[in-house]
C-alpha cells in the first residue's frame, strides 16, 4: 500500500521533533484527482482556533477561516469544481504558521527541514500531475524553480509572452510558464525524479491572489479568470 501523504509528513516531522514550528502540528489535504487543475499555497495558516498538537488531513486547510485570503480561494475552488474541473489544492509546505515573513526566515534557517518537505510535495505533485497550476502567491515562485541559483524544485520553465495568448493579464504582474522539463542536479530537492510527468503537458500561472485598494482588500484572481485560463491551456 502506498503512503498518505500525511504519514511521509510525519515520517520527516520525527525527525525534528525538537522543533517548535512542526511541535504545533502539521496539516494537508486529500487531493483525490489526478490531472485537471492544481492551486497551490506556500504553507497553512497557524492560527485557527483548535487544538496544535494534533496533524491534519482536510479537504481544504483554509475552510472555517475568515480571513478574506483564504475565503476567496475556498469561493475560487468551489466555482470551478461547480464547473466540472478536477480541481486539487495543496501547500508546498505543511508547517502552520500565520506571518509570510517569518516563515520564509524559517525556511532560510533550517533549509534542511524545508527541502526534507519540499521533496514530498513535489513527488506529490508528480503524482497529480496537473495541466495548471495556479501559484497564488507571486513572492515565493522561487520554490518552483524560477531562481537557477536557489532552483529548489527545479522545475525548468518557459515564460509565455502574454502577446501570445488572446487575453490580457489584468494584475500586470502575473507570469504564465509552461513547464518543459526539470532539474536533477545536487542543487535541487528530490532530485531522485529523474524525468517529470509535467514536461510539456503543464503550465504554472505564478500571480497574486489579493491585492489592496482604498476600500481593503479585493480579489486579484477570479474564478472566471481561472476558468478561461484552463480553457486555453487545454487547448494547446
Amino acid at each position: 500500500m502506498n503512503k498518505t501523504l500525511l504519514s511521509q509528513y510525519e515520517e520527516i516531522a520525527n525527525k525534528y521533533v525538537g522543533c517548535k514550528l512542526i511541535a504545533k502540528g502539521i496539516r494537508c489535504c486529500n487531493n483525490k484527482h489526478k490531472g485537471g487543475l492544481l492551486l497551490t499555497g506556500v504553507n497553512p495558516n497557524g492560527k485557527e482556533k483548535e487544538e496544535t498538537d494534533k496533524l491534519f488531513a482536510l479537504d481544504y486547510p483554509f475552510v472555517g477561516n475568515e480571513k478574506p485570503y483564504y475565503i476567496e480561494k475556498l469561493k475560487m475552488l468551489e466555482t470551478l469544481i461547480a464547473k466540472g474541473i478536477n480541481v486539487s489544492y495543496l501547500d508546498l509546505f505543511p508547517l502552520r504558521l500565520t506571518e509570510e515573513k517569518v516563515f520564509n526566515t524559517f525556511i532560510k534557517e533550517h533549509t534542511d527541514i524545508g527541502a526534507a518537505f519540499l521533496s514530498i510535495t513535489k513527488q506529490e505533485i508528480e503524482n497529480i500531475a496537473p495541466k495548471l497550476i495556479i501559484h497564488a502567491n507571486k513572492s515565493s515562485a522561487f520554490y518552483w524553480g524560477t531562481n537557477k541559483k536557489y532552483p529548489w524544485m527545479g522545475y525548468k520553465l518557459e515564460k509565455i509572452e502574454w502577446k501570445d495568448i488572446p487575453f490580457e493579464d489584468p494584475y500586470g504582474s502575473s507570469v504564465l510558464y509552461r513547464i518543459v522539463g526539470i532539474n536533477n542536479n545536487d542543487n535541487v530537492v528530490g532530485n531522485y525524479i529523474k524525468t517529470s510527468k509535467l514536461t510539456n503537458n503543464s503550465y504554472l500561472f505564478v500571480c497574486k491572489m489579493m491585492g489592496k485598494t482604498g476600500g481593503g482588500q479585493v480579489p486579484y484572481l477570479t474564478p472566471d479568470y481561472v476558468y478561461r485560463l484552463w480553457e486555453w491551456c487545454n487547448k494547446i
